[in-house]
């Protein structure tokens, strides 16, 4: 509303003075939805983690149209609120919708380092059953990894839940170890990213083939649960703060092939050291807690190593040694540290040190094992 600058020549000093005028406090108000036809208003509402009432908050704005452009119902999603000085008190959130075709087939070619050539097809519809249950199937195939899973998933309760049900079969080739992993399920998340609850129930059937070595199969109804804190200024591209999960789950004695339980770890957090570098750090620990890793399936247990866990290290290459084959063991831990050399908004180099192993016995995570290393770093709108 009005700046002054008092200039002292002789005490090289300058007084700025600034009133700012930035108006009342707004507060968010109604929603109001334009756009849909097949869907229900609540749909829309039920994906809203805000309150009427709540101060108004420009990020969390933000995340509601995300959010919904996530879902596969919108092919476009505009929210705004109500800059009128009159309505600060309740704003109205004006929420405009352009409504998605309900079936959409995807299909690709890509190569990772990890896993190697692979191809993918998935097949979705947002509105099976004409209540906006969407039905996905998804198939790939990779040289060391061919899945196949089904998903029915309801839209969120207006209490803030989403159910699902799921259906897969995966067979993995890796570090002459062949796994086969049949699971179904059911699952509970909230909508709340920051502040996120997971709870599931699952049945496992699993059979791994190691190279030089018996044969085995298990089998696990496991349950679990999964708390997730994120405090980080950006979900997508985090620059600052730090994300925490903590999981614990068992299996079920009488239903499993071995009652077992387990608990995983997972904490990451970023830094910046100035405009032009800046820090990351990570680490993760998890456990199955039984006498034997036997009766438990692979898909529960721990292998490491590759381009998301110890860097310089084959994809999984790190675990337990039988026969010739490399198999998951019953612990796991996995640090990280990584300095990064802005060279403007998009474009870094990092520096980076992990360390980390799978191993059946807890003594012998004092030997980690250690991958350093440089590479490029790029920021793009869909994440780093």
């Amino acid at each position: 509303a009005g700046s002054a600058a008092a200039i002292d020549p002789e005490a090289l000093a300058a007084d700025l003075r600034v009133t700012l005028g930035s108006g009342p406090l707004f507060h968010f108000g109604d929603m109001r939805i334009r756009g849909l036809d097949r869907y229900p208003p609540d749909l829309v509402l039920n994906f809203s983690t805000i309150r009427k009432g709540d101060p108004y908050d420009g990020q969390t704005l933000d995340q509601l149209v995300r959010r919904l452009n996530a879902t596969g119902y919108f092919a476009s999603v505009q929210a705004t609120i109500d800059a009128n000085p009159a309505n600060a008190a309740e704003a109205p959130v004006d929420i405009a919708v352009i409504e998605a075709p309900p079936r959409r087939i995807d299909a690709g070619i890509g190569y990772s380092t990890d896993t190697r050539f692979r191809a993918n097809v998935n097949y979705r519809d947002a509105d099976v059953d004409g209540h906006a249950r969407q039905f996905v199937v998804d198939a790939r195939l990779e040289e060391t990894l061919s899945s196949l899973a089904l998903r029915l998933t309801a839209p969120p309760s207006a209490a803030g839940w989403i159910d699902s049900v799921r259906a897969e079969v995966q067979r993995t080739d890796i570090e002459n170890l062949v796994t086969k992993t049949a699971v179904a399920g059911v699952r509970r998340q909230s909508i709340d990213e920051r502040n996120n609850w997971d709870f599931g129930a699952a049945y496992y059937f699993d059979e791994q083939s190691p190279q030089g070595a018996e044969n085995v199969s298990s089998h696990a109804l496991y349950i679990d649960a999964v708390r997730t804190w994120r405090r980080t200024d950006d979900l997508i591209a985090p620059t600052r703060g730090y994300n925490f999960a903590l999981q614990t789950g068992a299996g079920i004695p009488g239903a499993s092939s071995r009652g077992f339980g387990r608990v995983i770890a997972q904490f990451a957090a970023w830094h910046p050291l100035s405009r032009d570098y800046s820090v990351s750090v990570r680490a993760e620990a998890g456990a199955v807690i039984a006498s034997s890793r036997d009766g438990v399936p692979s898909a529960l247990l721990f292998r490491t190593g590759g381009d998301t866990s110890v860097r310089g290290y084959a994809f999984e290459s790190l675990g337990v040694k039988n026969g010739d084959a490399t198999v998951p063991g019953r612990y796991y831990a996995v640090a990280s540290g990584e300095v990064t050399k802005w060279i403007n908004d998009s474009i870094g180099i990092a520096t980076f040190v992990d360390a980390g192993n799978a191993v059946d016995e807890l003594r012998d995570l004092n030997h980690l094992a250690l991958g350093y290393g440089v590479g490029g770093r790029l920021r793009t709108p869909i994440g780093p």
